[in-house]
């Protein structure tokens, strides 16, 4: 099943759900029963507390389901810790308080998603979600910061029920030279645990690079993923041309990439992005600013 969703024959979640009318309600009673059989959750009680009616959704927890292909045990683990790291990056006085708007993020988040070093570009030919990642364009920003907006963009994706059927897929692009100081290793650690926290499924984690040192972290960075994620990872090396020939192969095609076979950093679809989060302001007036400056440098 991982070599097929790797290569984008998605599982058929959809079939699972539409082939029997009593499969999701069965599923949902499975999970619940297995939610109050673990024992460590205080997140998640808190959560019942505060915010019952969000926890109780039939629709959000069938996220979860989804994203662990209706595994019920799993998918309550997952749950257990979405809690948690909601906690962990936005504290306790905003975890229960639903979803997370635009009004949450500070300038320095939102200059970050600015700079679009991540964000989703849309999808891929079979339909996954396609993340863009190049941490060459972080600019400055707080590591707190950076989680924020990864939280933000991930709860954007997991609305699109598309999407919670079929996954997506991550393109790390670090091409050109890399330097160990760049490198934050908790600032991964706690980026990897969102992912693993979020309903949504990781079908594919691919990273490109032309720099040997950064083959040296590997190692760290894969037992950062944990083994199902660490099944779908695959990495690439040499020219960019080489790169996006070997992206091809996993279906996913160098037209929806920003990156030319030379390695120049396209922004033709940068516009794309910040008109999406000028979108999510709505009235906010003081964040303007920020998104009208120019995209940044390759």
């Amino acid at each position: 099943e991982v070599h097929r969703e790797l290569y984008g024959c998605n599982a058929e979640i959809a079939i699972l759900e539409e082939g029997d009318p009593d499969f999701v309600t069965e599923k949902l009673k499975q999970f619940n029963h297995a939610l109050e059989s673990l024992k460590k959750k205080e997140a998640y009680e808190v959560a019942m507390m505060e915010c019952a009616e969000e926890v109780n959704d039939p629709d959000f927890r069938l996220r979860f389901l989804r994203a662990d292909l209706f595994h019920p045990k799993k998918a309550a683990r997952r749950f257990v810790k979405y809690w948690e790291a909601k906690v962990d990056v936005w504290g306790v006085e905003r975890a229960f308080k639903g979803k997370i708007q635009f009004s949450d993020l500070c300038p320095d988040t939102i200059a970050f998603l600015r700079r679009g070093s991540i964000r989703q570009l849309g999808s891929d030919e079979h339909g996954r979600g396609l993340i863009w990642h190049r941490f060459q364009d972080y600019g400055p920003c707080t590591k707190s910061g950076i989680l924020k907006a990864v939280w933000w963009i991930q709860e954007q994706m997991t609305e699109e029920e598309s999407l919670q059927k079929k996954g997506f897929v991550i393109v790390s692009w670090i091409m050109g030279s890399f330097s160990l100081t760049d490198w934050d290793r908790t600032r991964s650690q706690r980026l990897i645990d969102i992912l693993k926290a979020f309903p949504l499924r990781v079908v594919g984690f691919h990273h490109c690079f032309n720099d040997m040192k950064v083959r040296g972290l590997l190692p760290v960075f894969l037992m950062f993923l944990g083994k199902a994620t660490r099944l779908r990872y695959r990495f690439h090396t040499g020219k960019a041309s080489d790169c996006l020939a070997a992206l091809c192969e996993f279906g996913i095609s160098g037209d929806k990439l920003p990156v030319d076979s030379t390695g120049k950093i396209s922004y033709e679809g940068y516009s794309t992005w910040v008109s999406r989060l000028k979108s999510a302001l709505d009235d906010q007036e003081q964040h303007q600013e920020i998104l009208e400056q120019e995209p940044p440098v390759a």
